[in-house]
């Protein structure tokens, strides 16, 4: 429950620091930068993020390791 409760958090960091406007890139700096931040803080080894608007890939990246301990 407490491992449920600390990706949840996770992505409620995430995506309230989100605002995607029409240019992408300076947005994308901060996001990837809160997703590294929010990792450290809650200890999460590895998390996949996708964010789509208006039927187009914005990001889709992997951030941290695969495989716990590697």
């Amino acid at each position: 429950m407490r491992f449920i409760t600390r990706i949840l958090t996770l992505c409620a960091v995430i995506f309230s620091s989100v605002s995607i406007a029409n240019e992408y890139a300076p947005q994308l700096d901060n996001i990837e930068k809160s997703i590294e931040n929010a990792m450290q803080r809650f200890q999460v080894p590895g998390v996949a993020v996708a964010i789509i608007k208006d039927d187009k890939i914005i990001l889709n990246k992997g951030f941290g390791v695969t495989e716990h301990g590697t």
